[in-house]
């Protein structure tokens, strides 16, 4: 059978046998010719669309290849949507979403206007989002919003306090759709390893502040401590989602 045709050849025709790629410790055999960039074989091909070209230091949405006696060992990326993203369970999400989605989270995830009490009511005075997310020119966030609790706790504070950016919008969203979301970096922040998700949600202030939001307000179902070790789990596992 002829694998290639090219002018110049025998009938046109040239052999180049199947190559095999081992990628996060699955086997593949691509039909491709040897001149294609891995790259494109890894998105192209086999469909691992979350890897991309990055730069030598990053430590994910790299692809490193070894040729091995016509056997490629690729490290894929670990952040990618990629096969191997889906061999762990995708149930361990559902700690991660418990908290997410609980009204100390997704009240400053909101798109015009952030929500208050745990029936995510609109906020009261109304505000809105403003450019910027920090509300309109003429009332800030921080007019009332310090870096802590003030008025004896009644009005929550902490460093930053805004709304999330809209394109981390999870209001109406499912566990499946937000999971997908914070792994992509057009909709996450432009967090682009999983080191930047980890560290983003275990240091953010206002993150901090919803494990302890202070008297009279409920807390995530998880501790910030216990949120973090679930969500390096769920990372370790390749970041499976819901389906």
């Amino acid at each position: 059978m002829c694998s290639r045709r090219l002018p110049g050849w025998p009938d046109g025709c040239m052999t180049v046998p199947m190559l095999g790629l081992m990628i996060n410790g699955k086997s593949h055999q691509v039909d491709v010719s040897p001149e294609t960039p891995l790259l494109w074989v890894l998105r192209d091909v086999l469909g691992m669309t979350g890897t991309k070209f990055g730069w030598p230091g990053r430590d994910v949405m790299r692809t490193f290849a070894l040729p091995v006696l016509g056997l490629l060992v690729v490290a894929a990326a670990a952040c990618s949507r990629s096969e191997a993203a889906q061999v762990g369970d995708p149930g361990l999400f559902e700690p991660i979403a418990s908290v997410l989605t609980h009204p100390r989270c997704i009240n400053c995830h909101q798109d015009d206007s952030p929500r208050q009490t745990d029936a995510k009511i609109r906020h009261l005075p109304l505000v809105v989002r403003g450019a910027d997310g920090h509300g309109a020119p003429t009332q800030q966030c921080q007019t009332c919003h310090q870096t802590t609790n003030t008025a004896a706790g009644v009005v929550p504070g902490a460093k930053g306090w805004a709304l999330a950016p809209l394109s981390m919008l999870w209001e109406g969203r499912t566990p499946a759709q937000i999971c997908e979301q914070i792994k992509d970096p057009a909709r996450n922040g432009g967090r682009r390893s999983c080191g930047d998700v980890i560290e983003h949600m275990k240091v953010h202030p206002r993150g901090l502040w919803a494990g302890t939001p202070g008297p009279g307000r409920t807390t995530p179902p998880l501790s910030h401590e216990k949120f973090v070790e679930v969500l390096e789990a769920w990372v370790k596992a390749g970041m499976p989602c819901p389906r």
